[in-house]
């Protein structure tokens, strides 16, 4: 893939209005959400019911995400950050930035495209030994600041997660305020979190994955995990994406516990 410059994330002016306004509405990014899980050139963004519940990453596009795994997991434990676009029927990828163990700090302004297409992926890392699914913030972030960005990937030793957003995500309203909005959405999920461990004491790494399934659920955002894949073989288990060998098969998450996630705002 290409490389994009720093430049090339930047907020358009003037002009570049209208664009903002349509990424927020889901009513440019169909088509590359389509060649990223299905490879179909349909251009409506497609619903949930039209979305697999397994699939595989691009193999150009795994290979990043291993690379930066492993920069965080082997060499320094820093948190690494990549983003995506498509256009012109091709994916591309930003310059990798690099932030401390616990987070990269990133512009709002920088999220959107100038001349490379739309942004389409929010790649990051995790370092850590265990447990290091998205967090609160990550959540957060994903549904109100990162609005027009469909996917978003983590990616720790346990292996990786991906969120991405439906048609209907994008059928709810445009938060006038994001600021708030996270600050609600954070609260929220936080509380949530302590209700389900309250209620579930004794819970798995499968069960806390499969809350935070029921939590973006409700927001019409899907939530996958991967797993080793060896053509032949099947999926092998859990493992860190280090490399575009074995591919990783995400596979959907069952939500099943709606009751402890807090309602839509």
């Amino acid at each position: 893939m290409e490389e994009i410059t720093e430049e090339g994330l930047k907020l358009r002016t003037g002009e570049g209005l209208a664009t903002r306004d349509a990424l927020l509405k889901g009513e440019l990014q169909g088509v590359a959400v389509r060649r990223l899980i299905s490879n179909s050139s349909k251009e409506s963004y497609p619903s949930e019911k039209e979305i697999f519940y397994t699939f595989f990453l691009p193999k150009d596009i795994q290979r990043l995400v291993g690379e930066i795994t492993y920069d965080t997991l082997r060499v320094d434990g820093k948190e690494r950050e990549v983003f995506i676009a498509f256009g012109e029927g091709n994916f591309e990828a930003s310059q990798v930035l690099k932030g401390t163990e616990h987070v990269v700090n990133i512009k709002k302004k920088d999220l959107f495209p100038k001349n490379s297409g739309i942004v389409l992926m929010d790649i990051h890392t995790h370092p850590g030994d265990f447990f290091n699914l998205p967090s609160t913030v990550d959540l957060a972030n994903f549904i109100t600041y990162a609005r027009h960005i469909p996917v978003m990937v983590v990616s720790g030793s346990t292996g990786g997660w991906l969120l991405l957003k439906t048609a209907e995500f994008f059928k709810t309203n445009i938060p006038q305020d994001s600021k708030s909005l996270y600050k609600e959405l954070k609260r929220d999920l936080d509380n949530a979190e302590k209700r389900f461990m309250r209620k579930n004491s004794r819970y798995t790494f499968e069960d806390f994955e499969s809350f935070q399934a029921s939590f973006l659920e409700k927001y019409g955002i899907m939530f996958f995990k991967s797993e080793a894949y060896i053509s032949g073989c099947g999926t092998i288990g859990r493992r860190p994406i280090l490399d575009e060998i074995p591919e990783q098969r995400f596979e959907h998450i069952l939500p099943k516990y709606r009751e402890v996630t807090p309602e839509v705002a």
